[in-house]
């Protein structure tokens, strides 16, 4: 004898809430485990902080929030780069400083940052180099 389909749909439909109540527990409980980790980090990290800075000039001269776990090399490179008006009237300092640990992070050896100016490139209907870079990436044959 087969059950009655008030009964397959009842249990169907309880089966579906129970598990759907079961993923949300499974979830909270993840979020709860992942805060408290976040949170212990949070806590060594502050911890870490609070101890003396090195001796190092650069990483003393480096602003509060700024990773201390920073590559030698490139400190190295940021700080020996030579700046010849790289900084032109409205182009703020901290543009300056990413460039310059970008090409940095890129070159081999000593550098020189001779200017930094806008491109004035016309752009593609009003679209960024972002857009173009994507539409050569994917319009370029195989």
């Amino acid at each position: 004898m087969e059950p009655s389909k008030w009964i397959v749909i009842l249990t169907g439909i309880t089966l579906v809430f129970a598990i759907l109540v079961l993923l949300t527990l499974v979830i909270k409980l993840q979020g709860k485990i992942f805060t408290g980790i976040d949170r212990k980090k949070a806590t060594e990290a502050a911890a870490s902080k609070a101890q003396p800075a090195s001796s190092s000039s650069v990483a003393n001269a480096a602003p509060a929030g700024v990773a201390a776990a920073v590559e030698p090399e490139l400190v190295a490179a940021i700080a020996g780069a030579t700046y010849a008006n790289a900084s032109p009237a409205g182009v703020p300092g901290e543009i300056v400083a990413a460039i310059t640990a970008a090409v940095a992070a890129v070159s081999e050896g000593p550098f020189e940052i001779l200017s930094i100016t806008k491109n004035k490139q016309k752009k593609m209907a009003g679209r960024s180099a972002w857009y173009r870079a994507a539409v050569r990436a994917y319009t370029e044959p195989f």
